[in-house]
């Protein structure tokens, strides 16, 4: 395999050093050493189908853009999109990096306050990077409930865990979460390209 060209690997290493630094200031918002891995992106964005067939995706928690700027290279002209990210850095930032696409620093917990300025009623596919397993339980339950009511009938929800904490007893109970607020939820093989290692959770409505 040819190794990178000396810009890509040194932009990789920029972000990357930005994104632990994002960590170490704010680790329950952040909930992560490093940025999800193309990778996994990539895998997320195969679970939510034919991206044609969608008029409206959402993405939740952009952090550093890996996600938002992975679907900004397939989204087609005919999809609207909009994010929203609760830490006001990864918000502008991603903002500035993708002036096309319209970033909300706001909870995920309010999509359903931006669907009327996106002249819509439902979200065809939700996006989440947000870290879980820091989020207590109550709020957890606020989100999936908003989540829940702004998806079209049919419509999926895509997020992710990682592997080490796969078992610990908070994933265990989000994923019970899951199975209860939704008619199916899928666990994808490992996607090991990534640092750590995470499962996608695929739920449909």
């Amino acid at each position: 395999m040819p190794s990178q060209p000396r810009d890509t690997r040194r932009a990789w290493i920029k972000e990357n050093i930005h994104f632990f630094s994002m960590f170490l200031k704010n680790p329950k918002t952040v909930g992560a050493l490093f940025p999800s891995s193309r990778s996994l992106t990539g895998a997320m964005i195969r679970e939510g189908g034919d991206l044609h067939k969608s008029k409206l995706i959402v993405e939740l928690g952009v952090g550093t853009g890996v996600l938002t700027g992975h679907l900004a290279e397939q989204l087609p002209k005919t999809c609207d999109f909009f994010a929203l990210e609760l830490n006001p850095v990864f918000a502008q930032q991603v903002q500035e990096a993708l002036p096309h696409l319209t970033i909300y620093e706001d909870s995920a917990a309010h999509i359903n306050d931006y669907l009327e300025r996106h002249h819509a009623s439902h979200v065809d596919t939700i996006y989440s990077g947000i870290p879980w397993a820091n989020i207590p339980p109550s709020v957890q339950l606020d989100i999936l409930k908003s989540i829940h009511e702004s998806l079209r009938p049919g419509g999926k929800f895509i997020t992710f865990a990682y592997t080490h904490s796969y078992y610990f007893r908070t994933a265990s109970n989000f994923r019970d979460l899951l199975e209860e607020r939704f008619s199916s939820l899928e666990v994808s093989p490992i996607v090991w390209k990534n640092i750590p290692p995470a499962v996608i959770y695929t739920c449909v409505k």
